[in-house]
């Protein structure tokens, strides 16, 4: 029997759908200012019956509190301290789009709320959303979380087990959090729970069924949580009113209780029930998450954008432990540097243009007086603390307005698209010069032979063989290579220029095209080289052959495409004896591209909005929980490529690459794939583009990958620094029907697999296509099929109906021998993840002081087997005034003693941030041992210092508290 109903009331955040992004941002304030008034007013009511306030989400808030009155903000403490009002820890609600390394950035704002206004946040709240990625609890535990609440929306989604739910979930690492799963928020109003309301709906007619629900669920606490929001709905204000029927019911004696709380009041009642609430483990896979096939080109962006921010991290921290204030005060010795003469012959150059030299690298003459830096490494990081901010909020679950469908092309579905998109433009536009600067920062302190060698340098943890596209602007500068203001912010143009798959040479004139290739160089863990650009740079347009051979053989693997309708019929993996990779029985060839249009709502109603075909909810459903308004039974239309109007194979001493230009359905001109096998490595990378048309009719675009594996062949996928199994390490009743990967998807047996990167697209499906087919559980018996499910525009409310223009899909395949390795999968998908190697050239002035090597690593990371991949290197940044935050995360099973030594930088002080002693001293190397546990994340703050002929005495190295 019920005792009492705990209500809290709070605002569900969306940012954008209601109101535009910026509106909404404002109205929460407002909507805080409110509720302080309300708290105040009801001050000396009963306990119960008091105003009580919850800010759902807390991204918004510390900006706010920064602009208010100091009068203001001491109200607002003294009412959260007095329970009143209530934040809770999370910023807003992301998506499974973002890793294991955002979720943790993400809770740094509650951190700095806790630290800067003596904040109690130790609740955690998501609505809506129908999921997170299972490394996700850890990251509230690490976060001092005690109690996650959630309150998702199945309209167009899934709830998992039953709800109201209390349960514990075993997170990765073991640890249990305590959650309440539990109603769709707004459900008081629904109960008939709300201002004005008569009590005996509430008494006769609700309360029974909630009764007999709970018991047929077997509910067992006596105390119940039911979130409550304005009648306006989503980005509503406070609503005092409510208090009128709390008091009425109370007043006449009715049980249950209601009480208007706070989720601290809600998990202090369930405290005495924790121990006897059920375990689950496993992920909440996201039923919403195909959603972000509705703005795939943003996600592929944002998703590039991802390693440039944590390269960029790198490089500022080590920039900023080298560089001194007075560098540029500092005289340059003759040797060290001087301007770089024009090669003899050369043309002058346009104006505003480095001449040019056919084949060469010619930079204009460098200035006659020696430039000053006038970088500010201070603004540098600032800029990379914005764009990791715009970039976790480009994760949160809005898209666009909440009559984009029904309105797509009005301006209210434009205006917020263009605000969601900003989200990423400026996170990337702030990211590049974060990362250019802290590369060139670094590079003044590097020796150098000549001004055109060229720096390569490695953010990941473990060696790596960098190649890939060389800008224009490292060939031929802009300007002057010496220039360390717009010269040096002009490298990055034209990165994603299809070099290698042009027929000819590109014409020129301006120097702005790329030409040249960087010659597959090994580059240390965490470091650089620097190569002198003759070596460094390859021209791919030397020694070529061309042909329309059907059948590619490498030394690795024999291939045989398909010249009529695209795609590969076979792949041979010749040094695993000859194994065929591609099911023959498959109705669809590897790499095989297909459209789907979905058929008319059933019953053929031809008025019928279409995506009701899909999914239709009955909102006025009798029953406490609305039905499932998946409709499996749904007509799908599905075709393949009409024809082949290209096939085109090039062979030169960097790979083999073959292009098919095909006539595909579904897209605004013809589909370009691309096939690439590297000289120098084991893996395939497939490429397509196309161009979707301006069509809000529901439809999607995949690539099939079906592979012939061994019978038991399992399929595994990375979210976060963790292998999920479909099927087995997911919540009963989570979406199977398709995933996102983080990346890399794997499938195969004990003997044999296939491992493939999706750094930018992140859906897929297995075993076949089934999007709102509703399956309940991933079959173990299903072939080993993947399908990169690249758009789709099915989402019925606010994510964009078109996405008119380009869209690029990149996947990486390797096939693997002997058993799954974890480890070896996320070296590999980070690999992927890094494709476009940093480079910086070493035109500007060095800086003062002993040059470091021209290769090595600023430090290192290791394990005892020296295994990549079995811990993650999730953030190295600057934080604070002088000192870097190091965020590992354990990818084992087992306890990991990671090794952290000096390199090329010295170590001055380690201190813990995580709560468990993690340290170690290594007397005998400077270093420091880090441990983890299990599956588990853990951060550390550290400073370090120019390289001293002697290093600083070990006990120095370990702070004695830890914060």
């Amino acid at each position: 029997m019920l005792e009492t109903i705990h209500l809290i009331q709070h605002s569900h955040t969306d940012l954008g759908f209601t109101h535009d992004q910026p509106i909404v941002e404002s109205l929460h304030g407002r909507f805080l200012r409110q509720a302080l008034d309300n708290c105040e007013r009801f001050a000396d009511a009963p306990s119960g019956e008091r105003f009580r306030w919850t800010v759902e989400t807390c991204g918004w808030l510390e900006a706010w509190l920064e602009r208010q009155p100091s009068a203001l903000v001491t109200r607002f403490q003294r009412l959260e301290r007095a329970g009143l009002i209530e934040v809770c820890a999370l910023p807003d609600h992301t998506t499974p789009l973002a890793d294991t390394a955002d979720l943790h950035a993400s809770l740094a704002p509650a951190a700095r709320l806790r630290r800067d206004y003596g904040l109690r946040i130790d609740s955690a709240m998501n609505c809506d959303v129908n999921g997170q990625n299972w490394p996700f609890a850890d990251a509230l535990l690490d976060a001092g979380v005690r109690g996650y609440t959630t309150a998702i929306n199945t309209h167009f989604g899934r709830s998992p087990l039953t709800r109201p739910l209390a349960f514990r979930w075993r997170a990765p690492s073991g640890r249990l959090l305590p959650v309440f799963h539990g109603p769709a928020y707004g459900y008081p109003g629904k109960l008939g729970i709300a201002p004005g309301a008569d009590l005996a709906v509430f008494r006769d007619e609700w309360l029974p069924r909630l009764e007999h629900h709970l018991a047929a669920t077997r509910y067992a606490a006596p105390v119940l949580l039911l979130q409550s929001i304005h009648p306006f709905g989503d980005n509503g204000p406070s609503d005092p009113d409510l208090l009128e029927f709390i008091t009425r019911w109370n007043a006449a004696d009715l049980r249950p209780r209601l009480r208007l709380s706070t989720p601290r009041e809600w998990w202090s009642a369930l405290a005495p029930y924790l121990a006897h609430l059920p375990v689950h483990g496993g992920d909440w896979t996201d039923s919403w998450i195909f959603g972000a096939g509705s703005a795939a080109r943003e996600v592929a962006y944002v998703r590039a954008t991802r390693p440039r921010l944590r390269a960029g991290g790198l490089a500022l921290a080590a920039a900023r432990a080298l560089a001194r204030p007075d560098d540029d005060n500092l005289p340059a010795t003759e040797d060290a540097w001087s301007p770089a003469a024009p090669a003899p012959g050369d043309a002058p150059p346009p104006v505003g243009l480095a001449p040019a030299a056919p084949g060469g690298f010619v930079g204009a003459p460098a200035s006659r007086i020696p430039p000053t830096d006038p970088t500010d490494l201070g603004e540098a990081i600032r800029a990379l603390a914005t764009a990791q901010t715009l970039q976790l909020r480009y994760l949160e679950h809005t898209w666009t307005a909440d009559c984009a469908c029904e309105h797509p092309h009005g301006d209210d579905a434009f205006t917020q698209s263009a605000h969601k998109r900003a989200l990423a433009a400026t996170a990337r536009s702030l990211g590049t010069l974060a990362l250019r600067d802290g590369l060139a920062t670094l590079a003044r302190h590097v020796a150098r032979g000549a001004p055109d060698d060229l720096l390569l340098f490695n953010p990941l943890p473990f060696p790596r063989v960098l190649t890939g596209l060389v800008g224009g602007s490292h060939a031929y500068p802009r300007g002057r290579r010496d220039d360390p203001t717009s010269g040096r912010h002009s490298q990055d143009r034209k990165l994603d220029y299809p070099l290698l798959e042009l027929a000819d040479r590109p014409a020129n004139e301006w120097r702005q095209n790329p030409e040249f290739w960087l010659r597959p160089t090994e580059v240390p863990a965490l470091g650089y080289a620097v190569v002198p650009r003759a070596e460094a740079c390859v021209d791919p347009f030397a020694n070529i052959t061309d042909s329309a051979e059907p059948v590619v053989e490498t030394p690795l693997y024999r291939l045989r495409f398909d010249l009529e309708r695209g795609g590969l019929r076979s792949l041979v993996c010749r040094v695993h004896g000859d194994r065929e990779l591609t099911d023959p029985a498959a109705p669809y060839p590897l790499n095989g591209y297909l459209h789907e249009r979905v058929g008319p709502p059933l019953g053929g109603d031809a008025s019928a909005p279409p995506r009701r075909a899909l999914f239709a909810m009955d909102w006025h459903a009798p029953g406490l929980e609305p039905p499932s308004g998946w409709r499996p039974d749904h007509a799908t239309e599905r075709t393949g490529p009409a024809r082949v109007l290209s096939h085109r194979v090039r062979r030169s001493p960097l790979g083999v690459l073959v292009v098919q230009r095909l006539a595909a359905p579904g897209l605004a001109g013809e589909l370009e794939q691309l096939v690439w096998l590297p000289a120098h490595a084991d893996w395939i990378e497939f490429t397509s583009r196309l161009h979707l048309p301006c069509e809000t009719y529901p439809q999607a675009n995949y690539l099939a990958f079906p592979f012939a594996l061994p019978p038991g062949a399992r399929a595994r996928h990375d979210i976060g620094g963790l292998a999920l199994r479909p099927g087995l390490d997911q919540l009963p009743g989570v979406a199977c029907d398709y995933f996102c990967a983080q990346n890399w998807i794997d499938l195969g047996a004990e003997d044999f697999g296939v491992t493939v990167a999706a750094p930018e697209n992140p859906l897929f499906m297995l075993g076949g296509l089934h999007f709102a087919r509703a399956v309940e559980r991933h079959p173990e018996d299903a072939p080993p099929h993947l399908f990169a499910w690249l758009t789709n525009n099915y989402w019925e409310t606010n994510y964009p109906v078109a996405q008119p223009g380009p869209l690029t899909s990149r996947h990486r395949l390797r096939p693997r021998s002997g058993p799954f390795d974890e480890a070896a999968a996320h070296a590999f998908g980070l690999d992927a993840a890094h494709t476009q190697p940093c480079l910086q050239h070493l035109g500007e002035r060095p800086a003062p002081g002993p040059a470091l090597p021209a290769q090595g690593s600023l430090f290192t990371l290791s394990t005892p087997d020296h295994a990549p991949g079995s811990f993650i290197l999730l953030a190295c940044e600057p934080i604070g005034e002088a000192d870097s935050l190091l965020r590992l995360q354990n990818a084992t099973d087992e306890p990991l003693a990671v090794l952290l030594q000096p390199g090329l930088l010295a170590l001055d002080s380690v201190a813990a941030l995580s709560p468990e002693p993690v340290l170690t001293p290594l007397v005998e190397c400077d270093g420091v041992r880090l441990n983890l546990p299990p599956r588990r994340v853990a951060a550390w703050q550290v400073a370090w210092r120019r390289p001293a002929p002697v290093s600083a005495p070990v006990e120095s190295l370990l702070s004695a508290t830890s914060s």
